[in-house]
Order: structure tokens, then sequence, then C-alpha cells
């Protein structure tokens, strides 16, 4: 009885924020039974399928956070092992122009400038060039590049038709190499 009397004297007293009351229980029960209904199933399925996949990747032997992949300490080691010493930088100019002329072509006017790198003992050298010749040789000397060794990026490439009666291009590179300042 006291219940019904509190609620006949918010009624009488206060309509609007009894009704706003109400209908905020309202949405409030109905977004909790959207909630167990909709929701909680989807959350179990993707914690079931987190398991499995966990699972798997145990079965597969990486059980622990990392395995398999490789330490910092193995990437700097294989990034130095492409980083040529300062003082074969002649040898690899060298060997730029051996890749060019092993595919037929001429590197005209190569400039250099070196640059400091975030790694204390390595330095950046940025190499702009160009090289004339058919599409197939190009082709070919850009091939001989990305097999290299040695640690090359080739940043910028710019392509253009030199004499396209003949099927000559030429083709505008920036290249970026990286050497280890301390002597070896």
């Amino acid at each position: 009885m006291v219940i019904k009397g509190l609620f006949e004297e918010l009624w009488r007293t206060n309509r609007v924020r009894t009704v706003l009351v109400f209908a905020a229980l309202m949405l409030n029960i109905l977004l909790f039974s959207v909630l167990l209904t909709r929701m909680v199933p989807g959350l179990e399925k993707d914690q079931t399928m987190l398991l499995q996949h966990q699972a798997n990747q145990r079965r597969a032997g990486a059980d622990t956070l990392g395995q398999g992949r490789p330490s910092a300490s193995a990437i700097l080691e294989k990034f130095y092992g492409q980083v040529t010493a300062y003082e074969r930088f002649p040898e690899f100019l060298q060997q730029l122009y051996q890749y060019s002329g092993d595919a037929g072509l001429n590197i005209n006017r190569i400039s250099y400038r070196p640059e400091k790198t975030d790694l204390r003992t390595v330095l950046r050298y940025e190499l702009d060039f160009s090289v004339t010749g058919q599409y197939g040789q190009i082709k070919e000397f850009l091939h001989a590049l990305e097999g290299w060794p040695q640690l090359v990026v080739v940043e910028q490439v710019k392509l253009s038709g030199q004499k396209p009666d003949r099927d000559e291009v030429v083709l505008s590179i920036r290249l970026a190499a990286y050497f280890n300042t301390v002597p070896s």
C-alpha cells in the first residue's frame, strides 16, 4: 500500500518526470534484452573462434608469443649483413657500372650525396643517374639491381621515350645505398 501511495503521489505532483523515468526504464529493459539475445551470443562465438585459432597456432608450434619471429638482434644482424663497409664504395660504383654494362647500357652523369642516418654507424648515399637503351635492356638492368645483395633501395624511377622509332627509352633513377662507417 505504501508503494501504491508513493506512485499516486509521484503521478499527481510530476507527471512528465514520471513518464520520462518510466520510458527510460523501458528503454533500459529493451537494451538489456538486445544485449542478451544478440550481442552476448556473438561475443561467445568470437571467443570460441579465438580459442580455436590459438589452439591451431599451438599445434603449429607457435605456442609462445613471438616464437618463430626473428629477434631484434637477428634483424639488425641481417641488416648489417647487407650493408657494405664504407671503404668499399668504389667497388659499389664499379658493380653498378658492371650491371649497366651487362645489360648493354651506359650510365650517364652519376651524382651521389652522402647523408647521415638515425643509425650512428650507417651512412646513406643517394645516387642519381640515367641510362638510355631499349626497354628490354632497362628491364634487365633493374632485375640485376633487384638481386643485388648490397642493401639498395630504388627510391624514384622515371621512364621516358627518347627515340620511339628506335624503341629507345631513358631511365632516370634515384637509388639509396647504405654503408657501414665502422671499419671491418
